[in-house]
């Protein structure tokens, strides 16, 4: 059987197991980012290694232009990606990472950054409950 699911099996997972399926990984760069000593042709990247101060400071770039409270923008998923990213590529920083990413391969990391938050979002507001 196929490590990825089929688009048929990732419909039907629970909210928590797409934040999961998605928390961490390797990224290969279409525009490798070149730091005058190494070239980086992947990111490897874990949002679950970001601190909630972490992800507070990524989500305060960009304040104030989402549309509504439960969005981000493009500016702030890009800020939590290369704050993930930082955690697990040894040699650049998030700067770094917002800063050199490509056009292309920024698409995708706004785009991760993006649903890994609204899932891990919905699969967190799951875990409340009324009961003391």
């Amino acid at each position: 059987m196929s490590e990825k699911k089929t688009e048929t099996e990732q419909k039907n997972m629970s909210p928590q197991e797409v934040a999961d399926a998605i928390s961490m990984g390797k990224f290969q760069l279409i525009s490798p980012i070149a730091d005058g000593e190494k070239t980086y042709a992947f990111l490897e990247y874990d949002f679950n290694a970001l601190t909630a101060m972490e992800l507070a400071r990524a989500m305060d770039t960009g304040r104030g232009t989402a549309r509504r409270n439960d969005e981000m923008t493009d500016a702030q998923a890009l800020a939590l990606f290369a704050a993930a990213a930082a955690k697990r590529t040894e040699g650049l920083d998030a700067t770094d990472i917002r800063e050199r990413l490509g056009a292309a391969d920024g698409i995708v990391a706004i785009r991760v950054a993006n649903l890994f938050f609204r899932v891990s979002s919905l699969a967190g507001s799951l875990r409340f409950t009324k009961e003391s």
